[in-house]
């Protein structure tokens, strides 16, 4: 799927001449014949299925970062990378099977027992990875 998205994000790139926001290459692959449409990933295949953020994405793809303001979006985070790693990690040595589903419902599990702990979601978000990238580096502990 990444190859399919950084395809998708440099031609959008070069049909309309600069950066792609997500609501540009959205309108740009809703213009495209019916048959060429259904071969560009839709945003939401791009985000969060094969990058965690619409930045992630552009930058693996090499296209630049739009022109837009560099606001602050809310407090510090609440969990560290550091805390979802060592969380991840604890899941995986209890036998965790790496997928994201059985993941989120050992999170579940931990909630409803009054444990804080971070989702998927939040994981996601601090590493900057897909899942798959998420489990193979907390695998290894260099996440």
């Amino acid at each position: 799927m990444p190859e399919r998205v950084v395809s998708a994000l440099v031609a959008c790139r070069e049909s309309i001449g600069e950066p792609p926001t997500a609501k540009k290459y959205q309108r740009w692959r809703m213009e495209l014949s019916s048959e060429d449409r259904h071969r560009m990933p839709s945003l939401t295949a791009i985000v969060p299925i094969a990058y965690p953020t619409w930045n992630d994405a552009r930058e693996a793809a090499g296209v630049g970062v739009a022109e837009t303001l560099n606001i602050s979006h809310g407090p510090t985070p609440k969990w560290t990378i550091e805390e979802c790693s060592d969380l991840l990690r604890e899941w995986l040595d209890g036998g965790g099977s790496g997928t994201i589903a059985a993941f989120t419902e050992w999170i579940d599990g931990q909630r409803s027992g009054g444990r804080d702990v971070p989702s998927a979601s939040t994981i996601r978000l601090r590493s900057r990875m897909p899942w798959s990238g998420i489990v193979a580096t907390a695998k290894d502990g260099s996440l």
